[in-house]
């Protein structure tokens, strides 16, 4: 099986992270199965394709023709991920395989007629109605990295307490300012609190109470084992420490994540922080001080992870995809 997905300065890491476990997960339960990615790749991604053992066709377009005529043929199954689809270009990819799987989000685009979509949003089976062959939809089928497995086995008796707080910003472009407001926040309502921000290396020369900056990794499940509650700016991370069983806390920095962080917040899922852009830790959100005061509440969004995420997601997903075929 081919995926074909780009981790760049212009792609979200989570966009490369979620075919990477895929792949694993399907290499790791069907042995025989050869994972191959093409792409325009990073020295970080490029070394985590060889790190697994995957093999890579290096493109430095994100224009389907330079790749698909040549290999198509190769493969049972091609991932598309949709992050760089416009309709157009999602026009010329009809008829070129009959198994195209598409790892989608917004639920935008026309995929009538091609073989499969993947929306794994919580509660996407009843948001989004696709035209494509088959639909594997909501968060029954979340893509995570294996090892969070056991990270969630050991989360899942959470106590109520919290001493240590994971900030993950991941590769948003978070600048000084809004870091700084949200540890103003942290400094005045969990003054206690140890800090670890997992985000933006330019951002490493600062310095506040509490607090460890450390570069983003593939090793999330280390910060994840190593923290009590968690706070965000969207994206991924959030359904990975939902599922981990960790309560937490979402910032968005674009209007599909602020959606998606009201239908977690909802479904009691994490709090919903709102937009980072306009935060004021002087006036903060109440779901903010509502996370950082009530034990009862951490507790309930865990409880409600363990009875609302399957154990193994993304195994489930790789079963359907098994079926289909």
């Amino acid at each position: 099986m081919l995926f074909r997905v780009d981790c760049n300065s212009k792609t979200g890491f989570g966009h490369f992270s979620r075919c990477l476990n895929l792949g694993r997960t399907f290499k790791h339960y069907h042995q025989g199965v050869n994972i191959n990615f093409a792409g325009n790749y990073n020295g970080f991604s490029l070394n985590l394709l060889r790190f697994y053992n995957i093999n890579c066709e290096l493109i430095e377009s994100d224009d389907f023709s330079i790749v698909f005529p040549s290999i198509v043929d190769c493969f049972d199954l091609i991932f598309v991920d949709t992050y760089f689809l416009s309709e157009d270009r999602l026009d010329s990819l009809r008829g070129i395989s009959e198994r195209l799987v598409f790892i989608d989000d917004s639920g935008v685009l026309d995929y009538n007629d091609f073989f499969c979509v993947v929306n794994f949003r919580h509660n996407a089976q009843h948001l989004f109605k696709y035209q494509s062959q088959h639909s594997l939809l909501g968060s029954q089928y979340l893509i995570i990295k294996p090892e969070l497995t056991s990270v969630r086995n050991i989360k899942k008796t959470y106590s109520g307490s919290f001493s240590k707080l994971l900030l993950f910003t991941g590769g948003s472009p978070l600048n000084e300012f809004y870091l700084s407001n949200v540890m103003e926040f942290l400094s005045r309502f969990a003054p206690q609190t140890v800090v670890t921000h997992v985000g933006n290396p330019s951002l490493s020369h600062l310095s506040y109470n509490n607090y460890i900056n450390v570069s983003p990794s593939h090793d999330i499940e280390d910060h994840l084992l190593n923290t009590d509650v968690a706070v965000n700016t969207g994206g991924l991370f959030k359904y990975e420490s939902s599922y981990c069983c960790i309560p937490t806390a979402s910032f968005s920095t674009t209007a599909l994540q602020a959606t998606d962080s009201q239908i977690l917040a909802t479904a009691g899922l994490h709090a919903d922080l709102g937009s980072i852009l306009t935060f004021d830790p002087l006036n903060p959100p109440a779901s903010f001080t509502r996370f950082v005061d009530d034990s009862v509440f951490r507790i309930s969004l865990v409880s409600t992870s363990i009875s609302k995420h399957p154990q193994i997601p993304t195994l489930k997903l790789v079963t359907a995809l098994c079926h289909l075929i």
